[in-house]
């Protein structure tokens, strides 16, 4: 057995605290938080989950928008380029699982 925990606000576990799979959860993210570590990338290998708790949020995925809100449960394919955009005006909060978790299994992707 092993408890994950990071702060009061987020938690999330992955490679780097030797768990075999990502699992984050954002409460009340900022457009201010998003914009600094969301970049377009893609998963060779494994597929992410996006799970809406509260408000909104739009991704591109495949050069399409899409909009999720409260409630609305999200696959992406490997190999299908993705980024999350916005947010809503009052921020989202949201849990994100990816199957597999290693390190550089994110590849970025230069436009």
């Amino acid at each position: 057995m092993k408890k994950f925990k990071v702060d009061e606000k987020n938690w999330y576990c992955g490679f780097w605290n030797s768990s075999p799979l990502e699992i984050g959860l954002f409460r009340g993210f900022s457009r201010k938080e998003l914009y600094a570590r969301e970049k377009l990338h893609f998963h060779k290998d494994f597929r992410e989950y996006y799970l809406i708790i509260d408000g909104k949020m739009t991704l591109i995925i495949n050069k399409k928008e899409l909009l999720l809100k409260k409630y609305d449960l999200l696959m992406v394919e490997p190999g299908e380029i993705h980024r999350v955009t916005s947010l809503g005006p009052n921020g989202c909060s949201y849990v994100v699982i990816k199957e597999k978790s290693y390190e550089n299994g994110t590849m970025p992707v230069k436009i």
